[in-house]
């Protein structure tokens, strides 16, 4: 039985299943056939699904604790990426508590300044110049410790703090860029990655035109990473966004590129200039075969399309051989730099200069 509970919310009876794995076989499937694009009026149209399971009785002896637990479960395949399933589990009794302690804290942590940037080089991989760094966030909590942005930003995301803290971290962002380019490093490109919710709001391109407009930095310095899962499902606003970014002078990257959609369509459709290609694929270069082949395919085609290519992950001397011989443009990874507080930064600049530029 199938059935509807408001919105985007279905549930599924599944009366007579003998054990747990047919009922992971059927969200399985079920993700599976809606992975698939569709048309819709003539506009090719994606979903993502995230399913949560629950079993009588082991998971609750009525309908209202079943229906809970399945939701529950449901919210952590959100959490865990989306697109996935998850079967309740007792633990998640006690992430509940576990969340609500980090979102009380979340609430405060900007006007506690526990929300703070790091960069993550990109260099050139014909010049071996530094051309630009990667602004992450991280959030250090006094009673919880360092807490990785895999936890806090779907937390954020979920309760709606993402909107300010994105908003901080463009902000900083371009604060700090602006800053690099006033002590001696005025061609340096500064990359942010942009949230999917943040990205939907309606004022999104206003908001970050007033960023722009209250640090006095220079837009043609500045790249989004977007995911594919973020401007596809709504291609004719995206693109309308997107071409007004490019107007106010940012550039556009694909970051993760090669994880999800299968349609290729969009990089004629919307307006990129950089295609980053997700770390699984560079982590395998030297194991699978498959992998070399998808890096050499990305790069080849992204080339053709008068896109730029950066790898990300790049962790050992191997690696980075391989996409320098594959005309790879830029490179990101441990091999070279791991992520670099603001403060270290210049004399990070002043070394590599110094040391690794022949």
């Amino acid at each position: 039985m199938i059935a509807r509970l408001g919105g985007d919310e279905f549930v599924i009876v599944l009366p007579n299943i003998k054990h747990p794995r047919e009922a992971v076989h059927i969200a399985e499937g079920i993700i599976e056939a809606l992975s698939k694009s569709f048309l819709l009026n003539g506009q090719e149209v994606f979903v993502t699904t995230s399913i949560g399971i629950s079993l009588y009785p082991l998971d609750g002896n009525d309908i209202e604790s079943l229906l809970r637990n399945a939701d529950k479960a449901m919210y952590e395949a959100k959490y865990s990426g989306r697109n996935q399933f998850e079967l309740y589990h007792t633990e998640m009794h006690r992430n509940e508590s576990k969340k609500m302690i980090m979102e009380n804290n979340l609430r405060r942590a900007l006007e506690r300044n526990e929300i703070y940037l790091v960069y993550h080089p990109v260099m050139d991989a014909n010049t071996n110049e530094i051309v630009s760094v990667e602004a992450l966030v991280r959030w250090k909590q006094k009673q919880l410790g360092v807490i990785p942005p895999s936890e806090f930003i779907p937390l954020a995301e979920e309760s709606g703090l993402i909107i300010p803290i994105s908003e901080w971290i463009i902000q900083k962002a371009c604060e700090d860029l602006k800053m690099i380019h006033l002590h001696g490093k005025p061609k340096l490109r500064m990359s942010i990655n942009i949230s999917a919710i943040h990205f939907n709001q309606e004022n999104f391109v206003k908001s970050i035109d007033d960023i722009i407009q209250k640090t006095n930095v220079n837009p043609n310095y500045i790249d989004f990473e977007l995911t594919e899962s973020m401007i596809m499902p709504k291609a004719n606003e995206s693109v309308d966004k997107l071409v007004k970014l490019k107007q106010l002078g940012i550039k556009l990257s694909i970051d993760d590129f090669g994880t999800g959609y299968s349609s290729l369509s969009y990089l004629n459709r919307f307006p990129l200039d950089i295609l980053k290609i997700d770390k699984s694929f560079i982590g395998g270069l030297l194991d699978y075969k498959e992998d070399c082949s998808i890096v050499e395919a990305i790069i080849t085609m992204a080339h053709r399309l008068h896109l730029k290519v950066i790898a990300e992950g790049v962790e050992n001397k191997k690696q980075y051989e391989f996409l320098k011989k594959e005309n790879c443009d830029y490179i990101q990874g441990f091999y070279f730099s791991k992520p670099i507080p603001f403060h270290k930064l210049m004399t990070f600049f002043e070394s590599w200069d110094q040391e690794f530029i022949k």
